[in-house]
């Protein structure tokens, strides 16, 4: 475990996706947690994967659509190779086992652990679509934070806050 800990500092991401609503959509918001790894070395990729599973972690992995490995070859690339772990149980799984390894990404691991237990507890209580509450909102910001140190500044979550039903 202390090998993934150590790839996962070097090539790992945590962090959450969110959609807004759309026309089809108008009243979806959605904030997705995630762990997502992706490599050029598919052997890598392959013993990452059997490691999670191993340890109780629910992940999938993916080699590329067939188009997006074709469009690399055209480019003189190698394909990208992928390992994801979704879902709120799941993050929590994999953070629990690898919180005392990993160094570099620790703080956003918690905190995507914190949304995550966060979360877990109010659906259990409440329903599976409960709304976002300001917390929750919160959290997902300082992660966005912290994964872009460095980075330009996109649209953040904050952006979409008047639309967003929050429960206070």
């Amino acid at each position: 475990m202390w090998w993934l800990a150590g790839v996962i500092d070097g090539e790992g991401n945590f962090g959450a996706s969110y959609s807004v609503p759309s026309p089809k959509t108008p009243k979806k918001h959605v904030i997705r947690p995630y762990f997502q790894i992706g490599m050029t070395h598919k052997e890598s990729i392959d013993e990452i994967y059997a490691l999670l599973i191993k340890n109780g972690v629910v992940a999938t992995k993916s080699y590329g659509t067939r188009a997006a490995v074709q469009k690399r070859v055209l480019w003189n690339a190698r394909p990208v190779f992928t390992v994801r772990v979704c879902g709120l149980e799941s993050i929590v799984r994999l953070v629990d086992v690898l919180k005392d390894k990993i160094v570099c990404k620790k703080d956003v691991a918690l905190l995507l652990r914190k949304y995550c237990k966060q979360r877990i507890s109010v659906v259990k209580a409440n329903r599976r679509n409960a709304p976002y509450r300001r917390v929750d909102v919160d959290i997902i910001e300082q992660i966005r934070k912290l994964n872009q140190r460095g980075i330009k500044q996109h649209k953040t979550l904050r952006d979409f806050t008047p639309r967003l039903p929050i429960m206070e």
